[in-house]
C-alpha cells in the first residue's frame, strides 16, 4: 500500500467516524417514520374493520328488525311467559295509554273502548264525571284501572298477597 492509499483509507475512516452519528441519526428517523407509518396503518385498519362491522350490525337489525329490538314489551316477559294477572294488567295499561293519547289528541274521552283504539277482548270501559275505568275480570275476580290511578305502578303491581 502506496503512502497516498494510506491517506485515503484514514481520510474515509476519519470520514465514517465523522457521519457515523448523523447516519445513526438519519436511521432512526427513517425506522420511527416506518414505526409510525405502520401503527398508522394498523389503526385505520382497525377503525375500517369496527366500520364494517358496525354499519353490518345495522343493516341486519334494520331488515331484520327483531322483535326485542323494534316491539319490547315494557318489561314484561317475552313470548307470553307470564301469568294470566300479568297478561290482563298489561292488557289494561295498553288500553289506558291508548284512552289518554286520544284524550290529548282529540281533547275529550273517547266513546267508546274500540274508539280509543283496538282492545283486548274481554275489558270493558265506563266514563264517569271524574274520569274514566278500565275493568277486566281474571277467574272471576274484576280488576280496574282508573284515570286516577299510576299506569306504570297498575303494571307492577300485584293482586296476590305475599308476591313481590
Amino acid at each position: 500500500m502506496t503512502q497516498n492509499e494510506r491517506r485515503r483509507a484514514l481520510a474515509d475512516s476519519l470520514q465514517d467516524v465523522i457521519d457515523h452519528p448523523t447516519r445513526r441519526a438519519i436511521d432512526l428517523k427513517r425506522d420511527s417514520e416506518t414505526t409510525r407509518h405502520d401503527a398508522s396503518r394498523r389503526r385505520r385498519l382497525i377503525v375500517a374493520t369496527l366500520l364494517v362491522v358496525a354499519w353490518g350490525s345495522l343493516g341486519w337489525l334494520w331488515l331484520a328488525r327483531p322483535d326485542a329490538v323494534f316491539n319490547p314489551s315494557l318489561g314484561m316477559p317475552m313470548g307470553g311467559a307470564g301469568t294470566p294477572e300479568e297478561g290482563l294488567r298489561y292488557g289494561m295499561y295498553l288500553q289506558a295509554a291508548r284512552i289518554r293519547e286520544f284524550q290529548i289528541e282529540q281533547g275529550r274521552l273517547p266513546a267508546t273502548i274500540v274508539e280509543a283504539g283496538e282492545a283486548a277482548e274481554g275489558l270493558t270501559y265506563v266514563v264517569a264525571e271524574t274520569g274514566w275505568t278500565v275493568r277486566g275480570m281474571l277467574n272471576g275476580l274484576p280488576m280496574e284501572l282508573t284515570s286516577r290511578m299510576s299506569a306504570d305502578s297498575f303494571l307492577t303491581a300485584s293482586r296476590v298477597a305475599g308476591r313481590p
